[in-house]
């Protein structure tokens, strides 16, 4: 009998690889298919989706971890299984998660030698030349929107890729308003809240990756926000992700009761005098926004690196979330408040992030990839 369980979806990868020239390796398994794939396969226990995707593309198409360089990966894509693919009996279908790889010395496709009988045929294909019709039917479900997020309409280069598909978009541009970044955004993941659970899970391992063995820094993680944008559950959340014993949580009555993080650790603070400066009277505003600068000139000679994450929610999410709305008029004065201490407060070393926070899984997973890019290139 078999044990197929309903929504029980495959962990899955694939690879859209690009040579030097921004063609996209592709491979066909027979040389009557008029279909052609990208590397693809499952994901091992407790490995991380990144380690799969390089070992795939390794065993696949034979291009070693070190030729590659991963720009941007785009995940929560399902698609469902024709009813004779064996695997059918215990997975409803794929959920895949696509990574777009830059690899050195890869062409031409002579110098490619496949590790496996995976493909018959391999071709190296222009990105522009990329139609959902050159793939097999029932995967174009996932194949179109990943396509369409690294391919978009009217995109004339790949030279901003990484920053276009990473937690990087989201950062401050002080000359810019905070009506210009949607709360509401959810661009940099193609599924929903079902298929986030992994991708969650993934993110935890490699956050407490970098923290048990790689990051040494000292790292204090700020979340601010609003009245309604959900401070204290992306705290704890975020929490949930990172590894106990190299991390402190707090929830201070004032920042001056914080414990700085020793080497290798990270702090995760919610209250700051970044917060009383967005709530305070327009009366002490030249005060409070001392104190804000004076703070965090004070982390920086201890040697603590600040993440600086603003969850920007919607007024109308506000109304929804918050115990005590603020009416309009207070609403703005305050939203004009944080765009002041924002563009006060953000350098090119410590720049501020705008985080969408109407839809509440997207903020915890764009925190939590924020956190893990910090810590792995910071290592």
């Amino acid at each position: 009998m078999s044990d197929f369980l309903p929504e029980q979806w495959r962990q899955n990868v694939a690879a859209v690889i690009l040579d030097a020239a921004d063609n996209v390796l592709l491979g066909t398994t027979s040389g009557k298919s008029p279909y052609w794939h990208f590397p693809q396969g499952g994901v091992g226990k407790d490995e991380s989706l990144r380690d799969a995707v390089l070992r795939e593309v390794w065993e696949e198409v034979g291009i070693p971890p070190e030729k590659c360089t991963i720009l941007a990966s785009y995940g929560g894509l399902r698609y469902t299984y024709r009813h004779k693919n064996k695997k059918s009996e215990r997975w409803v279908g794929q959920e895949q998660t696509y990574f777009i790889i830059r690899c050195a010395g890869v062409q031409p496709v002579a110098s490619v030698k496949a590790q496996s009988d995976e493909f018959a045929e391999l071709r190296w294909v222009p990105w522009r030349q990329l139609t959902a019709d050159m793939f097999v039917p029932f995967k174009r479900e996932a194949i179109i929107p990943a396509l369409e997020a690294f391919f978009p309409r009217g995109c004339t280069d790949l030279s901003d890729i990484s920053s276009r598909l990473s937690p990087l978009r989201y950062v401050y541009a002080a000359a810019n308003s905070l009506s210009q970044y949607p709360s509401a955004d959810k661009s940099l993941f193609g599924g929903g809240k079902a298929e986030m659970v992994a991708q969650m899970a993934d993110l935890a391992r490699r956050i407490n990756r970098a923290q048990r063995h790689t990051y040494t820094g000292r790292l204090m993680v700020l979340l601010v926000g609003l009245a309604g944008a959900g401070l204290t559950n992306a705290l704890r959340h975020l929490a949930r992700s990172m590894d106990p014993l190299h991390t402190h949580a707090v929830q201070p009555r004032s920042s001056c009761e914080v414990t700085l993080p020793a080497e290798g650790e990270c702090t995760l603070l919610n209250v700051t005098p970044h917060a009383h400066f967005i709530a305070a009277t327009s009366e002490t505003e030249d005060a409070d926004l001392q104190t804000v600068l004076a703070q965090e000139h004070k982390w920086k000679e201890q040697g603590v690196s600040v993440l600086k994450i603003f969850l920007h929610v919607s007024y109308a999410e506000h109304c929804k979330r918050a115990e005590l709305p603020l009416s309009p008029k207070q609403w703005q004065v305050q939203l004009s408040r944080a765009e002041t201490m924002l563009s006060a407060s953000s350098s090119s070393a410590e720049p501020w992030y705008i985080i969408p926070s109407d839809c509440r899984w997207y903020r915890d997973y764009v925190v939590a990839s924020l956190v893990a890019h910090v810590l792995e290139n910071q290592a």
